[in-house]
């Protein structure tokens, strides 16, 4: 087949075929380099999820914390921890909402969460700090 073409036309054929293969290689590793570049950066966001989800933990840790030590104590200066667990959390749940703002299974676990994390303050964490406050000022007594 080849034997029919001149040298000139031979080289052509070939230099034509090695364009072609180098394209289609270049083409195969942009397609790659693509898919791996949306996965880095879903692996960076799922880092960053769970980045703020520890925040959240101790940020309900320090909470916690705070009331035990004032419940404790009874003095204002154990309640740092709970005033700045209070501060996190409201940070790091406005982070990690906005975060997953295309999940909407995570925004209603997160709205849940919400929930939980009011009640726990209202019927836990402040009846305790009040109770605590009421027996230093001796309107309940133990």
């Amino acid at each position: 087949m080849f034997d029919n073409l001149r040298i000139g036309s031979r080289l052509a054929n070939v230099f034509a075929a090695i364009v072609a293969t180098l394209i289609a290689v270049a083409g195969f590793s942009y397609v790659n380099l693509s898919r791996y570049s949306e996965a880095n950066e879903w692996n960076t966001h799922t880092y960053e999820v769970l980045e703020q989800s520890t925040a959240l933990l101790m940020a309900l840790v320090n909470i916690e914390s705070g009331q035990r030590g004032f419940m404790l104590g009874g003095t204002d200066n154990f309640l740092e921890p709970f005033n700045s667990g209070k501060a996190a959390f409201d940070q790091a749940f406005n982070q990690i909402k906005r975060l997953t703002s295309d999940n909407q299974s995570q925004q209603q676990r997160l709205e849940q969460l919400k929930v939980s994390y009011s009640s726990w303050m209202n019927d836990a964490v402040m009846y305790g700090i009040n109770l605590r406050r009421d027996v230093g000022t001796g309107k309940v007594s133990l």
